[in-house]
């Protein structure tokens, strides 16, 4: 199971350097133009390595406002701005939780991107014709994770590729295909039992 996905930065002072100024700007830009679109859907691939162990797994995910459906090799999970499950589908089972921060961050490749404030300092630590990469260092590391780099396309503005670095191992994210604006049902984002008949509900709420 894909955990602990993405977080992102922040701490706006006049004594910031002007790499950490930039940065601290490309990110809240980005950060903005993300939000401005009506819906985004982008394909994935997350490599993750914890030791001699990787695995890569193929996902997809469709945001709309707060609401996201992530799929990712047997797994669904649905957040409709308040309850999120999480479908198993090799344990046949889906459960339901009202999902702290930290447990939104571990279900959402975006979320590091698009909830910043406070909790990084950002730099560039190089960049080229196409992209800006940006190094994200957690202030408090609270939840494990020693750093977070992410590869800004320089003309969409948008996160090509993001690397998170933990005490569980690293993640890289790649994002393939990016497509915004689409309209999609709001019943997309919440499980519907009618479906899964025959999947156990464990409610945690």
């Amino acid at each position: 199971m894909i955990k602990t996905l993405f977080t992102i930065i922040l701490t706006l002072t006049l004594a910031l350097p002007a790499t950490a100024q930039q940065a601290n700007d490309i990110i809240d830009k980005a950060a903005q133009k993300f939000k401005s679109y009506k819906s985004v859907k982008s394909q994935y691939y997350v490599n993750m390595t914890n030791g001699t162990n990787s695995q890569r797994i193929k996902g997809a995910i469709i945001f709309q406002g707060n609401k996201y459906v992530n799929v990712y090799a047997d797994n669904i999970i649905w957040f409709n701005g308040k309850t999120l499950w999480t479908l198993v589908k090799a344990n046949q089972e889906v459960t339901v939780i009202n999902p702290t921060q930290k447990e939104l961050a571990a279900n959402n490749p975006y979320y590091y991107f698009t909830n910043y404030k406070d909790k990084f300092k950002a730099e560039i630590v190089k960049q080229n014709a196409k992209v800006w990469t940006i190094k994200l260092t957690p202030l408090e590391r609270i939840d494990g994770t020693n750093s977070v780099i992410v590869d800004i396309d320089k003309t969409e503005y948008r996160p090509t590729q993001v690397e998170l670095d933990s005490k569980e191992g690293k993640i890289n994210i790649q994002v393939t295909t990016f497509v915004t604006n689409k309209a999609y049902k709001s019943s997309s984002f919440s499980f519907d039992k009618n479906k899964y008949p025959d999947i156990d509900i464990i409610d945690l709420r």
